[in-house]
């Protein structure tokens, strides 16, 4: 049987210029999770990221912290959606011009909070099937993006042999769509599920030949550890 982790992203700059790119507090969450990786012996055989620079970032240097890491493979399909991309399938599709949701956020007292609600919106619209979300291979509808994540995670299944280890690194929806799959949960429970996930969260996966469970999810051990500040437990 092998074993594949999901880990999301570390913390991005959200509200940013820049979102795809981790926060310092971003870059020292990979850090503590690699180092408590490496105290507890932990190997990978294969480890898989997703193309967006918050993905690669938060795997770089996470491996970087294991004695023998393996080079770390690029796949696309774990990509997030086009976070603001989703707006057009919500009630206020006008959101999907940057500097127009740019204006709208600096005028709320609380931007990060008027963001989640908006974004909730859109998403739980898109998820509905009301709309489709542009990225970089084309138009999709909630139930395609799942569909092209679980492609992705089934190559590395395959991949993945008897006694050994994959790690990938993806994000919130991604990780949320697979293992939506996974668990045979209807669509409507799952925002509630994307928004639990926690940043570099890990989930658990045990596979074999054309077969993958869910052993466990969004655990959160390495921020968790004695000495570990809390203000590292992140969804955003």
């Amino acid at each position: 049987m092998g074993k594949i982790v999901l880990v999301r992203h570390a913390q991005a700059s959200l509200l940013s210029a820049e979102y795809d790119q981790l926060s310092p507090l971003g870059e020292e969450q990979s850090v503590v999770l690699g180092r408590w990786w490496a105290a507890r012996g932990e190997r990978f055989d294969q480890a898989w990221s997703g193309d967006l620079q918050r993905q690669r970032r938060t795997g770089e240097l996470s491996l970087a912290q294991l004695p023998a890491p393996p080079a770390l493979q690029i796949d696309p399909r774990f990509n997030e959606y086009g976070h603001h991309d989703v707006f057009a399938a919500g009630p206020n599709p006008e959101l999907v011009d940057r500097v127009r949701l740019a204006e709208t956020l600096r005028a709320a007292e609380n931007p990060r909070k008027l963001f989640q609600q908006l974004f909730s919106q859109a998403l739980e619209s898109w998820v509905r099937g009301e709309g489709t979300v542009d990225t970089a291979s084309g138009s999709l509808t909630w139930a395609g993006f799942r569909q092209r994540c679980m492609d992705a995670l089934m190559q590395v299944a395959e991949q993945c042999g008897s006694g050994q280890s994959a790690v990938v690194y993806s994000s919130g929806g991604a990780i949320a769509a697979m293992c939506q799959h996974l668990m045979g949960l209807p669509d409507a429970r799952v925002p509630a599920l994307h928004y639990a996930v926690h940043n570099t969260s890990i989930s658990r996966l045990l596979s074999r030949p054309g077969h993958i469970t869910l052993s466990s999810f969004n655990a959160l051990p390495h921020l968790e550890a004695p000495g570990v500040p809390e203000s590292l437990i992140t969804y955003r």
